[in-house]
């Protein structure tokens, strides 16, 4: 049987991680089980799962650290997850949201309510585009690994998660496993409707940056 490159990519990260896991000093899998984050002291299985991750051409999709090209006494590894809104770009998702705006079946749980004159607009117009933009809450990783010489940080690496991060550790580390503040800096829950619908929260904002819906609303509105 022929394996498609995708199929190529998923064994590959998949034998790497199985590498990387046999002798680990700390191991995150996630739900999901398409992503791994490894700290080893075992150089042999960091190279042997580099290797592979080299040989199959799917380096793009992992963060393979190897500390030991540094000059340090200690490191302080830390892994920060946090929840963040990112826009909703999935077309079934996208459309499954305008069927239920449509439709009004859906539940406004955060008490701030769509402006009646833009929902009716979108309803009259049959739900455009690019009228309302959604989001989503999706867990964001953050690594900060800290090289201590002297009793001083001398450099930090900064990295997000990939499908494989692994970090190679010659030298003594602390690991520090963190929650975060949820990244909300626009404050998309507090001034727009948030929604659900079958256990599902998403956020609506009227795009008003885009002339059309402007001249749609006040088309509609005169």
């Amino acid at each position: 049987m022929i394996r498609t490159r995708k199929q190529q990519i998923r064994d590959a990260l998949d034998e790497a991680a199985i590498i990387l896991s046999t002798n680990c000093e700390r191991q995150k899998i996630f739900a999901n089980k398409m992503k791994t984050f490894v700290i080893t002291q075992d150089k042999r299985s960091f190279n042997d799962a580099l290797n592979v991750i080299k040989e199959n051409n799917v380096y793009s999709e992992t963060h393979m650290i190897d500390l030991s090209a540094y000059e340090y006494d200690k490191a302080y590894i830390s892994f920060t997850k946090r929840e963040v809104w990112k826009e909703v770009n999935r077309l079934g998702k996208l459309q499954s949201i305008r069927a239920i705006l449509l439709t009004d079946t859906y539940t406004v749980i955060n008490d701030v309510f769509f402006d009646s004159s833009v929902l009716e607009v979108y309803k009259l117009a049959d739900g455009p585009e690019k009228f309302f933009r959604f989001y989503e809450k999706r867990n964001e990783y953050r690594i900060v690994i800290s090289i201590v010489r002297n009793g001083k940080v001398m450099e930090e690496i900064l990295t997000n998660n990939s499908s494989i991060t692994a970090i190679y550790s010659n030298k003594p580390f602390e690991f520090r496993d963190r929650i975060g503040n949820e990244v909300n800096s626009n404050r998309l829950s507090v001034t727009n409707p948030m929604i659900n619908f079958e256990n599902y929260n998403f956020v609506c904002r009227f795009n008003e940056k885009n002339e059309e819906n402007k001249l749609l609303v006040d088309m509609y509105t005169v």
